[in-house]
């Protein structure tokens, strides 16, 4: 952290890479500006992001998926370089 500033980090569904057993985060970074000692980082749990596993199919979209990628573009609402990142783009 000494030349990046973490933004935020979300905790993602332990099934977005069904099968691999990870558990991903994406984790949001400023390059190349100094990680003030007071910022305040958004942790987010993303864990029940509205989709499902679906037997020979994989993970699909829910019905609240939508509704629960809006309410996470809200959380990163105040934190503009959270809301321009590629992570955040609806789709």
């Amino acid at each position: 952290m000494k030349k990046h500033t973490l933004e935020g980090v979300i905790t993602c569904n332990t099934d977005t890479f069904y099968g691999v057993g990870t558990n991903p985060v994406i984790a949001v970074f400023t390059a190349h500006e100094l990680h003030d000692e007071d910022k305040v980082c958004k942790f987010i749990d993303f864990r029940d992001d509205g989709y499902d596993v679906r037997a020979h199919v994989g993970l699909v979209e829910g019905d609240s998926a939508k509704d629960k990628r809006q309410h996470l573009l809200m959380c990163g609402s105040g934190t503009p370089r959270l809301r321009r990142s590629s992570a955040w783009n609806p789709r």
